[in-house]
């Protein structure tokens, strides 16, 4: 079955040259001169990826995304745009109105054929791994305690999940399936909960009997005689292992492997919003690739994609266990530095950007980054700390690059 491909561009060429690189056997491509009836045939078609082109007369392309993502039927429908513009202002509202890429143009044939067969092979597996999860929703896993903890009954399908026979699991405890990996503080909180509310209610990294692990989502009540004695425990559970796979997915970035931007300008949000309760420190840095294009220009993306997958390496480990950073957009990449203020925030960015300065590429050999770092006042909102981030950043950009610049209100 071939995937479907919607262009809105309002310059006929363009339509031309994508449809002639994209049509093929697996692909087939729609087009539309327009916002309007772009629209229309995203209804009618319901495509499996739009490449929407921004400049548009009567609705713009970004106008047009908004109406997408605001329609229940597409809102799922990856949009990557066609764009001439590059300004980190236009890219960012790229992001924002609910864009997954941008292409520059005029666009090279291979990037546009690789940044589409990327798109469209992980709407595949999103949709395979979500018909997985419909699947498995459709399953109740359940077993019967007695006060002790020893298992009395097992359903088959908890059989089936944890590979183990009536025999095998019944006069054992769950200490069978328990997982050294999973977090000991959950087992105690657990106990603790069933002893005092005789209930308990969340999710548990089990192992099977083949030693592989699996997640599941756990209801335990505790069943009581009408006289108030323990007569044993109930568990319903539900294999949630497919759907962790799908929310790691939906998190993380699909070539480096650490937060994508979704999720990073999550955690930021929240960091922000916590501060007035917790009254600590707050940084943020905006970390850009000094002239990455020319990385892909001159040795193709498969080397600018190794220099991102290293260099997120060097950020991580660069930083504490606590910070959290992802990729904000092409080769920026945004730390989250709780309990720091701008000085801790600022050895932190020169450790990055030293380490980053020493590293020998493969191919490239020395890579440089300009960073921008603001301290997180309270009051500020996701928008003006990233603003303010960016700013900084330019600012080590526009004054020779490999630098870390600390935002300051005469950057405005």
């Amino acid at each position: 079955m071939k995937s479907k491909v919607l262009v809105i561009d309002d310059v006929i060429k363009n339509l031309q040259l994508v449809g002639e690189t994209l049509n093929s056997e697996s692909v087939e491509v729609v087009a539309s001169s327009n916002g309007e009836n772009g629209y229309l045939l995203a209804k009618k078609h319901r495509p499996d990826l739009i490449l929407l082109d921004v400049m548009m007369p009567n609705i713009t392309g970004f106008e047009v995304c908004r109406q997408i993502k605001a329609d229940k039927e597409l809102v799922d429908i990856p949009v990557i745009f066609l764009t001439a513009k590059a300004e980190t202002d236009d890219i960012l509202e790229a992001f924002e109105v609910g864009a997954v890429d941008y292409i520059t143009k005029p666009f090279f044939q291979k990037e546009l054929i690789s940044r589409v067969s990327s798109h469209l092979e992980l709407t595949l597996k999103k949709e395979k791994l979500q018909s997985y999860v419909d699947i498995v929703d459709k399953y109740v896993l359940t077993s019967i305690t007695d006060s002790e903890g020893v298992i009395k009954y097992a359903s088959e399908a908890f059989l089936k999940r944890t590979g183990y026979t009536k025999e095998e699991l019944y006069g054992n405890t769950h200490r069978v399936l328990k997982n050294n990996k999973f977090d000991k503080k959950v087992y105690k909180e657990l106990k603790e909960s069933l002893l005092k509310n005789n209930y308990w209610e969340g999710e548990i990294l089990n192992i099977d009997k083949d030693g592989n692990d699996y997640w599941v989502s756990v209801v335990i009540d505790a069943q009581r005689s009408k006289t108030g004695e323990l007569k044993g425990y109930q568990a319903i559970m539900e294999d949630i292992t497919d759907k962790k796979m799908v929310e790691y997915l939906s998190i993380t970035d699909n070539l480096t492997k650490i937060y994508n931007r979704r999720k990073i300008e999550y955690l930021l949000d929240y960091s922000i919003k916590q501060l007035p309760r917790d009254n600590n420190s707050l940084s943020v840095l905006l970390i850009d690739i000094d002239d990455f294009k020319l990385v892909n220009d001159t040795h193709g993306h498969e080397v600018g994609d190794d220099v991102l997958e290293k260099f997120s390496k060097i950020i991580k480990d660069s930083v504490r266990q606590n910070d959290l950073f992802g990729r904000w957009g092409g080769e920026e990449f945004v730390v989250v530095l709780p309990l720091t203020n701008q000085e801790g925030a600022f050895i932190v960015a020169e450790k990055i950007r030293t380490t980053l300065a020493q590293y020998k590429f493969p191919v490239v050999g020395i890579k440089t980054c300009s960073i921008g770092l603001y301290e997180i006042k309270i009051g500020d909102d996701i928008k003006n700390t990233i603003s303010r981030a960016d700013k900084a950043m330019y600012e080590a950009k526009k004054s020779g690059k490999n630098k870390t610049v600390v935002y300051k209100e005469e950057l405005q």
